[in-house]
């Protein structure tokens, strides 16, 4: 029997490009969530213009649990759906979607059930529904209805034009060489990556760890490390990243990268900062699983779910007590027994960053004109260093948490300068574009994001993947923060490497093309090497 040659796409675990009665199903499959999720879209329109023309007899607080219903089947929907037109939520925008429903539904999901939060509200976090008018919470849950509705209606929109742009891919021997000058151009650049990192890593871990034993965990935040350390420390995250994508079958270099990513994670838990620590995690997890080797859907469940309801609600506890106490394996299941329901914990928690939403509801326009943009620019200008003045211009005008901490809470902001509610991607598009521009310009991000996300999936082209598991180390905090949070990390932490990549295999296909001229014999591939 003749043996077929496998594809590089084959060799990665990715599906080969599907032709015929597939396109068909896949065509049907996208057609039906676009089109649901279009009428979703218009029933949420009608029920806005219902709401302010007509009377229904109602007020806000009754009409309440139902808008929280309605969320729910929103966030619901946007995954099966997604999940049904892409083949998997296991990516970076699937990731989006869970942390957007989280962080802006998580408190509305509870109080759709009814569950009791009173004692929540005084240890671990504001209940949104009792502090704000029923009419504002009311506004607050449709506006993050709507927002992420539109938000996966451009993200649907890229399933069709990622699927139509298929490169002819060139002959297996070509694409074999290809693949292994990407994967060592990788190699190199993670590499080079950690080389300029890991000093500033291990110092910077080292000085938040010593605040942290000597006081506690917020004191961090009012600590000032070195703008150009921290650049140097969070180039860590792309340097395991590209080494991890570049190294399928080297199990030394799975081994440190792997390693890299532990350390760091546990001692970022330590410290508190369960964001970080999770999504540098998850981003190691998707570059594994779509250059290295697929994980188990089971396990992937498994982890995550022993992470979100068990792992970040210990941290909440006892993470501000500080002292080395923390290492205590008593400590800790005293900790996690002391908590009453994890689940209902967790979501209250990652729930509070509804109100972002709705403190900017009130304020805007009422005591602040929409931006109109301003901040996205402001945003986008992050990305580049401030070169000819002794403060960056973004800094000057001022970001979007900063605003909110000084209109809510004055004092508390003024006496912590580094304090803030956070703020969420929802109310930065409210605050710029009112009601009917914030779905709209959230579409545009869902097709951006989508189209990131899979088109690299689905081109199988290494660089591409680790550039977007690069991202995804960065980007998921988007979900509870402004735009001027993740754009630098989007330019220098995956696109910059990316780059690098490119250019170090073009340089590296034009050494061996002028070694060749030079002697046939050098640089040729012997035949079923890799």
């Amino acid at each position: 029997m003749v043996s077929v040659p496998q594809s590089s796409r084959a060799r990665l675990g990715l599906p080969e490009p599907s032709t015929g009665a597939a396109e068909g199903r896949i065509g049907a499959r996208w057609g039906f969530a676009f089109l649901g999720n279009l009428a979703l879209l218009v029933l949420l329109a009608l029920l806005a213009v219902a709401y302010n023309v007509f009377e229904f007899g109602s007020s806000p607080s009754s009409l309440l649990r139902p808008a929280c219903l309605l969320l729910l089947l929103c966030c619901v929907w946007t995954l099966l759906s997604w999940r049904l037109a892409s083949g998997s939520i296991f990516n970076l925008y699937g990731f989006f979607l869970i942390s957007a429903a989280l962080f802006n539904g998580g408190q509305a999901f509870l109080y759709l059930f009814g569950v009791d939060t009173a004692r929540l509200a005084r240890s671990v976090a504001v209940s949104v529904p009792d502090v704000f008018s029923p009419e504002t919470v009311l506004l607050t849950v449709y506006l993050v209805s709507v927002s992420l509705i539109g938000f996966h209606t451009g993200g649907l929109l890229s399933i069709p034009v990622t699927a139509r742009r298929k490169a002819v891919p060139p002959a297996e021997e070509a694409q074999a060489s290809n693949d292994a000058t990407t994967a060592l151009s990788l190699r190199l650049v993670g590499w080079g990556l950690l080389a300029v990192s890991v000093f500033p890593m291990i110092y910077l871990l080292g000085q938040m760890t010593t605040v942290v034993l000597r006081s506690n965990y917020m004191n961090i935040y009012q600590q000032d490390f070195g703008s150009a350390v921290s650049i140097l420390a969070a180039a860590i995250v792309p340097a395991a990243i590209f080494l991890l994508a570049g190294s399928r079958g080297m199990k030394f270099n799975i081994l440190l990268s792997a390693l890299i990513v532990i350390a760091y994670s546990l001692i970022q838990f330590f410290l508190g900062n369960r964001a970080g620590a999770a999504m540098f995690l998850v981003a190691y997890a998707w570059t594994f699983h779509r250059a290295v080797r697929p994980i188990p859907n089971l396990a992937l469940f498994a982890v995550g779910a022993f992470m979100l309801f068990v792992v970040f609600p210990v941290i909440r506890i006892f993470r501000d007590t500080g002292g080395s106490q923390n290492f205590s394996f008593e400590t800790l299941s005293d900790t996690f027994a002391s908590i009453d329901n994890p689940v209902v914990s967790i979501l209250h928690e990652m729930g509070f960053s509804m109100i972002t939403v709705a403190h900017t509801i009130e304020l805007v326009p009422g005591f602040r004109n929409y931006d109109y943009g301003v901040s996205y620019f402001y945003g986008a200008l992050g990305m580049f260093p401030s070169l000819f003045a002794e403060n960056h211009p973004t800094a000057v005008h001022g970001t979007l948490n900063r605003w909110l901490a000084l209109a809510v809470e004055p004092n508390l902001a003024s006496t912590f300068p580094n304090w803030s509610l956070g703020f969420s991607f929802i109310a930065e598009a409210y605050l710029n574009f009112g009601w009917i521009g914030a779905p709209i310009i959230l579409a545009v991000m869902g097709f951006l994001l989508g189209w990131f996300v899979l088109a690299a999936e689905r081109s199988g082209d290494l660089a591409r993947i680790a550039t977007v598991g690069a991202f995804t180390g960065f980007f998921l905090i988007f979900a509870r923060a402004e735009s001027n949070d993740v754009l630098r990390s989007l330019l220098w932490y995956a696109v910059f490497p990316y780059l690098a990549v490119l250019f170090t295999r073009t340089w590296i296909l034009r050494s061996r093309h002028l070694a060749r001229r030079r002697d046939p014999l050098v640089g040729r591939r012997i035949p079923g090497e890799r």
